[in-house]
């Protein structure tokens, strides 16, 4: 959904019901998991630092695992109430706020892994400005340092983001700048 005004509490409503029983708008579901990314799509990958050592890692866990990489200060992309406990077939609602034009958005968690030196989730679009899939994830690196690595494949979903495709791919670059940075605020503020 795509509009000039933020959505009623009523439409995020109705959007999300509708979602409930949604299909996924793309055909490689779980194609994110593995580092090899589907041809015929954008691919986007980032790793970002967010802390160090394990104790930064878990509580990056705890905070992802809440959605808590959508409170960016001034970011641009926020996971709606009530957010979903991370499990795989949870849907999440978006709204997003880029160049005074709103977008609701749904993805469903397609995977979820816990490892002792990363962690994460795979989401797929179902609604969504474009078509794919991305993978969050959390990881000790050998180094120390904890950082957030995103890949992701889609394609615009949507005549006006296909039209606006590069600004499109910039505020891509731009929300993964944010997740990081809404990881960073949850591990400081503890």
């Amino acid at each position: 959904m795509i509009a000039l005004t933020r959505p009623s509490d009523d439409a995020i409503a109705r959007f999300g019901e509708r979602m409930a029983s949604a299909r996924f708008s793309y055909p490689e579901v779980g194609a994110s998991r593995g580092d090899s990314l589907p041809s015929g799509y954008h691919h986007d990958r980032h790793e970002l630092p967010i802390g160090r050592g394990p104790e930064a890692l878990d509580a990056a866990t705890d905070a992802l695992f809440a959605w808590r990489h959508c409170d960016a200060p001034g970011g641009r992309v926020r996971a709606l109430e009530p957010r979903p406990a991370m499990a795989e077939g949870a849907t999440v609602i978006l709204h997003g706020h880029h160049l005074g034009i709103h977008t609701l958005s749904a993805c469903r968690v397609v995977y979820v892994f816990r490892e002792p030196r990363r962690r994460g989730f795979g989401y797929g679009t179902l609604e969504h400005a474009v078509r794919g899939e991305e993978r969050f994830e959390v990881a000790l690196r050998d180094d120390g340092e904890v950082v957030l690595r995103l890949a992701a494949f889609s394609v615009p979903d949507h005549w006006l983001v296909r039209l606006g495709t590069p600004v499109a791919r910039h505020f891509q670059a731009v929300a993964a700048r944010d997740y990081a940075r809404g990881l960073r605020a949850a591990l400081a503020a503890g």
